[in-house]
C-alpha cells in the first residue's frame, strides 16, 4: 500500500512540474520566440496581401496594410531606442513621418470593420489606446521633422 501511495505521490509532483513548467514557458517565451513568432505573422499578411491582389481586392488589402502598419508601430514603439544608430534614427522619423502624412490623407480604421461590437468589446478598448499610442509616436515624428529640417523630411515615403 505505501509503494502505491509513494508511486502516486512521485506521479502527481511531476504531472505538477510538468504543468508547471509548460505553463510557465507558455507565459516566459524564450527570446527566440518573439522574432519567430513575428515572422510567422508577416509571412501570413504577405500570403493575404497576395490573395487579395490576385483578387483585385484592393479596398481589402489596403484594410490589411494598415493593420499590419498600426501593429509595425507598435513593434517600433515597444523597442525605440534599441537602436542608438543617428543614421537610423533620422530613417525611422522620416518612415513614422511618411505614414503620418499617409494617414492623414487615408485614415485608417473608419469603415464599419473597425468599429466596436458585442464581439471585440472584450479588447476593442485595448486596441483604440495602442492606436492613439501609435499616432502619439508618429505626431512625434511630424514634431521632429518640422523642428529638423536638416533630417530631410518630405511629405512621401
Amino acid at each position: 500500500m505505501r509503494l502505491i501511495v509513494t508511486v502516486v505521490v512521485v506521479a502527481l509532483v511531476a504531472a505538477l512540474g510538468f504543468g508547471g513548467g509548460y505553463c510557465y514557458k507558455a507565459k516566459h517565451p524564450t527570446p527566440q520566440a518573439d522574432p519567430e513568432d513575428y515572422a510567422v505573422e508577416n509571412t501570413m499578411n504577405a500570403l493575404t496581401y497576395l490573395h487579395y491582389l490576385d483578387k483585385g481586392q484592393t479596398s481589402d488589402l489596403r484594410k490589411l496594410l494598415n493593420v499590419n502598419l498600426d501593429d509595425h508601430l507598435t513593434h517600433i514603439r515597444r523597442y525605440q531606442g534599441a537602436n542608438k544608430n543617428s543614421e537610423f534614427l533620422k530613417v525611422e522619423i522620416r518612415t513614422l513621418n511618411a505614414v503620418a502624412v499617409y494617414w492623414n490623407e487615408h485614415p485608417p480604421f473608419k469603415s464599419k470593420e473597425f468599429q466596436p461590437t458585442e464581439s471585440n468589446a472584450s479588447w476593442y478598448p485595448e486596441w483604440q489606446e495602442i492606436i492613439k499610442k501609435n499616432q502619439e509616436l508618429l505626431s512625434w515624428a511630424q514634431d521632429q521633422c518640422a523642428e529638423t529640417p536638416s533630417l530631410k523630411c518630405d511629405d512621401r515615403p
